[in-house]
């Protein structure tokens, strides 16, 4: 299923939350996940579901009641609260990386230390409904793949707890790096801190809608009421209807010289475990009929930063281009294949024809084969028979 967020007056943590919830996510799903977080200084949780009106348009907003006496909590406070729930290991993950966006961007800003950030704005329990309900609605719906409008900024000074700081927030700034993002006209904070993480950590591509069989719309409103647009973001359900998948993706090339070669392979598989999709050595003449190495990667463009600082870390390049672009790619799914030696995960692609094939996952195969000391191509037959 994929999920195409329409941000037409920006986006926020609770307007996320409350598109979802518009879809049919229970509110009892998030308050019973919330609860068994056993927040030191939380009671008496309660996210409260309307409907209300922007512009004539009708959606769910939500308001959060709950006593809490700590309205400021730490980074490292935060992860550990995560990470001792009962909540599923994909969902704490993804929650800490959330988190961890917003407390590097404010780090950043403040000059200090990540562990040492104290979230104010976001360090309620406010903050922790709207992260940790969009990741649990994003489970419920069975939501495999996000994409997301350009996220369009206000204008203008706003209170914060450091005092009068202007619109964009500076951590929202911060946080949509690499994101396309406008301008727009509007005095008034359109994307805040918590919304532009959730996008940078949970979207896909950016651009226009993909080609979709709509299944399902949803509306989240935000709290404030302008005159210049609804304040609303609309989050659309459906399935792929095209039989390419289209997405955004960065592209990295870099020139070396001056490297050893043997180090190359090293590189690629540190490359490919920090995020990289694909990684490419071409053999070039450069100037001074000097050999060289063309180094391609492609990328998502959220991994684009930290790939491009191992490459500088690891190679002799002093420059890499970059660029975005569209990728159109076959439709796929994991699915597991039952095995007399247990399941083994597989990607079954779909062709333009509309026939499919599948690829049994190379880790997976290469496991059961230094287990049970069978010849890995026994192993890639066997699935493939049994998936045709």
């Amino acid at each position: 299923m994929i999920a195409y967020l329409d941000c037409i007056s920006g986006i926020s943590g609770d307007m996320f939350l409350s598109s979802l919830i518009d879809l049919g996510v229970p509110t009892s799903l998030i308050e019973d996940a919330i609860s068994s977080l056993n927040i030191e200084g939380v009671s008496q949780l309660r996210i409260n579901a309307f409907k209300e009106e922007r512009h004539g348009i009708y959606g769910t907003r939500i308001e959060i009641s709950c006593e809490d006496s700590k309205k400021s909590r730490s980074f490292s406070s935060i992860r550990e609260i995560i990470q001792k729930s009962n909540l599923s290991s994909r969902i704490k993950e993804k929650a800490v990386e959330v988190f961890e966006i917003i407390a590097k961007a404010e780090a950043k800003i403040h000059n200090s230390k990540v562990e040492d950030v104290h979230f104010h704005e976001i360090g309620g329990v406010d903050s922790l409904v709207d992260i940790i309900g969009v990741l649990i609605g994003i489970d419920h719906l069975g939501i495999d793949r996000i994409i997301s409008s350009p996220i369009p900024l206000g204008k203008g000074i706003i209170d914060s707890s450091h005092g009068k700081i202007p619109i964009p927030a500076p951590a929202t700034l911060e946080i949509l790096k690499d994101v396309p993002i406008y301008g727009t006209e509007t005095a008034s904070e359109l994307t805040t801190p918590t919304g532009a993480a959730l996008i940078k950590a949970l979207s896909k591509g950016f651009g226009p809608i993909p080609p979709l069989s709509i299944k399902r719309i949803g509306y989240g409103i935000g709290k404030r009421r302008l005159k210049e647009r609804p304040n609303l973001v609309r989050i659309i359900l459906g399935e792929p209807s095209h039989k390419y998948e289209t997405d955004t993706v960065a592209f990295l090339e870099a020139n070396l010289d001056d490297y050893n070669p043997e180090h190359l392979g090293y590189v690629m598989e540190l490359l490919l475990k920090k995020g990289a999709l694909d990684v490419g050595y071409i053999p070039v003449y450069m100037k001074k009929n000097r050999p060289g190495i063309l180094i391609n990667v492609i990328c998502m463009p959220e991994d684009m930063d930290s790939l491009m600082d191992t490459i500088f870390k690891e190679t002799t390049t002093s420059g890499i281009r970059y660029s975005f672009v569209l990728r159109k790619r076959l439709r796929r799914e994991t699915v597991e294949i039952e095995t007399e030696w247990g399941k083994i995960r597989a990607k079954k692609y779909y062709l333009p024809d509309g026939s499919s094939y599948i690829k049994p996952e190379y880790k997976d195969c290469l496991n059961i084969a230094e287990k049970y000391g069978i010849p890995l191509r026994k192993i890639y037959s066997h699935i493939l028979r049994k998936g045709r």
